[in-house]
């Protein structure tokens, strides 16, 4: 999960314009973002077709993460993952080869 210190946030955006999977939205009052639901994440669990899952992603040596991965192919664009999500983050687009945007897979670049 990432965590932001909305104490010291600017609200540049610089977290949200380098995203790839928009997982982040900076408003005026706060940070929306995946956290990934407590490393038990509802919408790969809601998927009936198997297009997000789950993995362990090391950040450190002997430090992992849950991360969401997405398989574009399997999607049919049920909308079940965006039903499901607690932050309101994952968005169905129906966008060839990315129906599916704002799950985190922990790629870090959000990090000031």
């Amino acid at each position: 999960m990432i965590v932001f210190n909305e104490d010291g946030c600017i609200k540049c955006g610089a977290c949200e314009g380098t995203c790839p999977t928009s997982a982040i939205e900076v408003t005026p009052n706060s940070i929306i973002h995946c956290d990934t639901c407590g490393e038990e994440p509802k919408c790969a669990d809601a998927c009936p077709q198997g297009a997000l899952k789950v993995e362990d992603y090391e950040i450190t040596e002997g430090i992992t993460q849950k991360r969401l991965v997405f398989n574009s192919v399997l999607c049919d664009s049920c909308g079940k993952c965006e039903e499901v999500c607690p932050q309101e983050t994952i968005k169905v687009t129906g966008a060839k080869l990315k129906e599916v945007e704002g799950f985190c897979v922990m790629c870090q670049k959000c990090m000031c």
